[in-house]
């Protein structure tokens, strides 16, 4: 707890609060010391309210409550493109992630559910107060999602909500189906050479019958063939 709140405190904090190098975030950036444009302190007990806003938001990331975490990331966010401080807009962008990271963690460590019944947002977010929500693009519209999502992140709920529509759902297919017939591809080959050539073959034909038209898959069967007929 202390190491996230302290995390989001090096993230957002303008002046000497330590650095957060690109070696120890992964992020790719400088140091904050190095990004700052100003110090955190312009006088002895002056401080800028934006950071006020990441401190507290520092605290609600150290006892895991990410989404009033968010909520007070996208007002400073706000506040520093209002006046301008696109240093600070630049680095509040980095715990804001964050917080989405862990709050998405929570949705998807729920489950992923297709909701294929209409139902106005306060009945969804009801029946599903958490999780990934593929929302069938037959029966919601983009408008509808957005009106989710944004009920969700008002709530405070672990909630991701994305539009499903059948392009999606064939791209998605396809992508699964390919990804899973070079798996066992990948599978036959790490054991082929403890086959004889027919058991090869037959593992094959398992191979083409359970991922439709596998192009590869196709061809190593018609070599396992060819090397029967040889």
């Amino acid at each position: 707890m202390e190491k996230k709140r302290a995390l989001l405190r090096h993230c957002t904090r303008m002046g000497k609060s330590g650095p957060l190098s690109s070696e120890k975030a992964g992020h790719g950036v400088s140091t904050w010391n190095e990004m700052a444009a100003e110090p955190i302190y312009d006088g002895i007990m002056d401080v800028n309210p934006i950071d006020e806003i990441m401190e507290r938001a520092s605290v609600l990331l150290g006892e895991m409550a990410y989404s009033e975490a968010e909520k007070l990331c996208v007002e400073a966010l706000g506040k520093a493109k209002a006046v301008g401080d696109f240093d600070r807009y630049a680095r509040i962008l980095l715990p804001l992630q964050e917080t989405r990271r862990l709050r998405r963690q929570g949705a998807v460590e729920t489950g992923t559910f297709l909701v294929t019944e209409k139902m106005e947002v306060e009945a969804l977010l009801e029946r599903y107060p958490a999780g990934c929500l593929f929302l069938v693009g037959d029966i919601y519209g983009e408008d509808e999602v957005t009106k989710v999502r944004k009920a969700a992140f008002d709530r405070g709920l672990k909630v991701e909500a994305m539009l499903l529509n059948q392009q999606d759902l064939r791209a998605a297919f396809e992508h699964l189906m390919e990804q899973r017939g070079d798996a066992e591809l990948g599978r036959i080959g790490r054991v082929s050479t403890d086959m004889t050539g027919e058991e090869r073959l037959n593992a094959l034909e398992q191979c083409v019958e359970a991922v439709g038209d596998h192009e590869l898959a196709h061809q190593r069967l018609a070599e396992a063939a060819r090397a029967l007929a040889e």
